[in-house]
């Protein structure tokens, strides 16, 4: 009994429980925590432990049983506050009105046998107050722990603080971005507030677009008190749904909470804003109980609560448009895509903000360009948002590239060296060699000498703005859309200067076709391209085997590099059902949201040339998905989103025409061995006109006829593939091949078959040089730094 007759113990277990607490991760302090506590001060009461010696009890196994308790039954509870079963409430309210210790002693000791699963909280306050003593050094402890379980100060305003955010309060402190522009909106806004029914504005609109933004520029037009006079006392909370919905277990849990919610805004007038509000739908209904957006019909119609809501426009159409009742409780505010002009003053107004958070200066020409690149190359999100992200990310690359990387990595070795050589003379020091410590000392003073240099010298480049300019948002532009930096640069690279003459020497006896493609592409490359269409638009047209298809791959890796190479094998889209291939299957369908063939590659590779090969053997549903990509530079798949082409190179490859055309050549009394290059360019289009539609074949770009091989051709094609095997083999396996010039005249011969193009070099090669050098390697015959004649 004595433990707990003075009010100095009474404190002291209060304290040693809300000790135990804390260092046990809970909020909340229980009977279990108080006993604990009690059981501590067993050493100060000898009669108490004279009870325990003579039962034979120990103190200890009690305690550690009373830890098991407190692990198993407190990790659950979630509320701040010091909670206690209904008995031990009562007595401890007696304890501090009236200094009846012997019944809360009574009472503890009878909840460590009770404890129930219904418990009640009272303040944490209400009891520190009572013993509240300030010369009392104890109570400043107590206070001190009890602070970090966040209690309550103001009633008024608990629920709102746990769940929502004071974004007028915010605004005042600065903490907000800027509204730029959106005046329409934002009027638009204020009226409906001001409305007498159906006072409750929904911003519908793309994602990025800026809705959030009107609501933070409402939140600074109320604290700088520039909105009518009926607004001006508001407070604006934006409602967070997870935290709302979180922890909300039981049946009734969420619908306690909200209706708090509700009475509180009420009664402070309170706007509540609800970002993502389609979420409302469904949030919090469990067993059979009502959703939120249930619960907030009829209280919006009387028109006690306002709410602002922001979602996007299919959300829009999914969630709040099929509940009618909900939707005529909302007034639509449309929210469009910012032009390229608004999005330039939209950053203008927030450059300042960007510059203090990296340290940096941001020229104007970067602002411009952050809007215009990422409209261009950044399709699939909108302006202004991809614009701040593309202005961000260059900020961010400037503030990296202004810090001395080699200055960091000096500073790293540096410290490293400096906890090495004081292990050092520690173990000296240890070991009793003075001397050696004392040296060693010297080292350690060079070594933070060299430190302080090191780091005065990297705050002054620190202290040194650096200025962000067009280089860095293409920088960033390249990074985040994964396009290669020479595409976002308008200077022509010296790659696309030389395009012509190196697939001329990849592609042998084609240069007419070659100069054509090439003119193409450069005139759309240098910026003299006006409609929103593909980079370039192509028909290869010829014989099989004269490198259409390779023409379009090496094209592919000389102007956009490695991996943007889309080959579609129209053999494989015969049939009227295969289109779903392309742009993905329709809803209701197997592979529905999968995405289709084209559509996702083209998607994750925007810089790409994209192959139909052999088109005359696709279906004719075919040619309207090329009508769409050739005129508008996007196709729209199954899921109705938008796949940006403006930035590919479109090939169809065609044999048509070509048989008979090589029929007709070997008609008459005298075959003919050659036949004019215009006169076969004819025919072959007339031959395509009967395949394609004539609107079809007026928004490609060129037609290109590829020419028969000739025998030398043929021979140039062979040295290029030897050239090839003997790189091969001298950087892989150190071996040197050497062909002997009548060993080409050979190979061609076996190669060489008019009207077959160059499809037998490929094989000859490997029969006659290939097989017989693995096998020589194989038997041990041919060996490294060996020379291997053909």
């Amino acid at each position: 009994k004595k433990i707990l007759n003075n009010k100095s113990n009474i404190k002291k277990v209060l304290i040693k429980a809300v000790l135990k607490a804390k260092n046990s991760g809970h909020n909340l302090i229980g009977t279990h925590h108080i006993l604990y506590g009690a059981l501590d001060l067993i050493e100060e009461d000898l009669e108490l432990k004279n009870f325990f010696e003579i039962s034979k009890k120990s103190p200890n196994k009690l305690k550690m049983k009373i830890e098991e308790l407190i692990k198993n039954d407190f990790m659950d509870l979630n509320k701040l506050s010091l909670l206690f079963q209904k008995e031990s409430i009562l007595a401890l309210n007696n304890l501090i009105k009236n200094n009846i210790f012997d019944e809360f002693k009574k009472k503890i000791f009878m909840s460590a046998n009770k404890m129930k699963k219904t418990y009640k909280s009272i303040s944490s306050n209400n009891i520190i107050k009572k013993n509240k003593s300030k010369t009392d050094k104890e109570y400043y402890h107590t206070h001190e722990v009890v602070h970090i379980m966040d209690r309550e100060k103001n009633e008024n305003t608990n629920i709102f603080s746990n769940f929502a955010e004071d974004l007028v309060k915010i605004a005042k402190q600065g903490l907000l971005d800027p509204l730029i522009g959106r005046e329409n909106e934002l009027n638009r806004l204020i009226q409906i507030l001001n409305r007498r029914t159906k006072r409750n504005p929904i911003l519908v609109g793309d994602a990025g677009v800026g809705k959030t933004s009107i609501v933070y520029g409402l939140a600074y037009k109320i604290a700088k008190g520039d909105v009518p006079y009926s607004l001006v006392d508001k407070k604006l909370w934006s409602l967070n749904l997870s935290s709302l919905v979180a922890g909300t277990r039981f049946r009734g849990d969420f619908e306690e909470r909200f209706e708090a919610i509700i009475k509180e805004a009420k009664k402070e007038e309170v706007i509540l804003f609800i970002d993502e509000i389609h979420n409302i739908v469904g949030a919090g209904s469990a067993m059979g109980t009502m959703d939120m957006a249930n619960i907030i019909k009829p209280i919006l119609s009387q028109g006690d609560l306002q709410i602002i809501g922001a979602t996007t426009f299919d959300e829009y159409k999914m969630q709040i448009e099929q509940d009618k009742a909900l939707e005529r409780r909302f007034q639509p505010i449309l929210v469009k895509e910012a032009t390229v002009k608004d999005a330039i003053t939209i950053l203008y107004g927030l450059k300042e903000e960007y510059e203090k958070f990296h340290n940096i200066k941001i020229r104007e020409d970067a602002i411009e360009s952050a809007v215009k690149l990422s409209n261009k190359y950044i399709n699939d999100r909108f302006l202004p948002d991809k614009a701040i992200d593309v202005l961000d990310e260059a900020s961010a690359i400037g503030n990296i590239a202004k810090h001395s990387q080699e200055s960091y990595k000096k500073i790293r070795n540096f410290y490293k060296e400096l906890n090495d050589i004081r292990k050092e003379k520690e173990e000296e020091l240890i070991k009793g060699y003075y001397e050696n410590a004392f040296n060693i000392k010297k080292k350690e003073e060079d070594t933070l000498k060299k430190i302080f240099l090191i780091e005065n010298e990297f705050k002054n480049i620190k202290e040194d703005k650096f200025i962000i300019t067009e280089r860095e948002v293409r920088s960033a532009i390249s990074t985040m859309t994964n396009i290669p930096l020479e595409e976002v640069t308008p200077v022509i690279s010296q790659e696309l200067k030389d395009l012509e003459s190196k697939l001329k020497k990849d592609i042998i006896g084609q240069d007419k076709a070659i100069k054509a493609l090439t003119l193409r592409i450069r005139r759309s490359r240098s910026g003299l391209n006006f409609y929103d269409r593909p980079i370039g638009s192509f028909v290869f047209i010829g014989p099989t085997g004269v490198g259409k298809t390779e023409l379009a791959k090496i094209l592919s890796k000389r102007v956009f590099g490695d991996n943007n190479f889309i080959k579609l094998d129209m053999s494989e889209f015969t049939e009227p059902h295969t289109i779903s291939r392309l742009i993905g299957a329709p809803a209701g369908y197997i592979g529905y949201g999968k995405g289709g063939q084209l559509t996702e590659a083209v998607r994750r590779n925007p810089y790409s040339v994209v192959l139909f090969d052999e088109i005359e053997k696709a279906h004719h549903q075919i040619f309207n998905i090329l009508l769409q990509i050739l005129e508008d530079g996007y196709l729209t798949d199954s899921a109705g989103k938008k796949v940006d082409f403006k930035n590919t190179i479109v090939i169809l490859t065609s044999n048509a025409g070509t048989n008979a055309l090589k029929n007709k050549r070997e008609i008459g009394f005298e075959k003919q061995n050659k036949y004019d290059y215009e006169e076969m360019s004819q025919e072959l289009k007339k031959s395509l006109s009967n395949i394609l539609s004539t609107e079809l074949l007026n928004r490609l770009d060129e037609i290109i006829v590829f020419k028969d091989l000739e025998y030398n051709d043929i021979k140039l094609i062979i040295k290029n593939h030897l050239q090839k095997l003997s790189e091969f083999l001298l950087n892989e396996k150190n071996i040197k091949l050497k062909i002997l010039p009548e060993l080409i005249d050979k190979l061609a011969k076996l190669s060489y078959k008019e009207g077959e193009g160059a499809r037998m070099v490929r094989r000859v090669i490997e029969n006659k040089i290939t097989d017989k050098i693995t096998e020589g390697i194989i038997k041990g015959k041919i060996k490294k730094g060996q020379t291997v004649k053909f």
